[in-house]
């Protein structure tokens, strides 16, 4: 008994906020049960402004794994995107993996490009199923 519905720009652009915020959260929640779990592990996250944040492990002090994520800019046609880079940068010129806006006429979703292993560019991903996903990219070098 749905309807489609047609999503504004407005619409998107507030999902995208709400992501964004989320995905924060998520990696500041997870860093620090991280270092309570494991001993020698130290983080950083810090928010540079309202549309990017980095992140670093260490283990002894040494950095293990690093990350940027951020949104906006107009890279490629995707400026309805949430971007990852295995690097703390500031630039917005480059990145590792994408998550776009899209919707199927009913729900908004984000969606990988599918630069990265493990997912495809059809997959529909929650505020959860994205952060999840980044901090796979991001952990898995820790663990490597």
């Amino acid at each position: 008994l749905r309807i489609k519905k047609t999503f504004s720009d407005h619409d998107k652009d507030k999902f995208l906020d709400e992501a964004f915020e989320y995905m924060a959260k998520f990696f500041e929640g997870s860093l620090s049960e991280l270092q309570k779990r494991n001993l020698g592990i130290q983080y950083r996250f810090k928010r540079i402004d309202s549309q990017t944040f980095t992140a670093s492990v260490y283990d002894n002090g040494n950095v293990k794994t690093e990350c940027t994520v951020f949104y906006g800019g107009n890279m490629f046609g995707y400026s309805k995107s949430i971007n990852y880079s295995y690097s703390v940068t500031h630039s917005k010129n480059s990145f590792n993996e994408s998550l776009n806006v899209h919707d199927d006429g009913y729900n908004l979703y984000l969606s990988p490009i599918g630069i990265s292993f493990g997912r495809k560019s059809n997959d529909t991903l929650t505020f959860e199923g994205a952060s999840e996903f980044y901090w796979e990219l991001f952990i898995k070098r820790l663990q490597g």
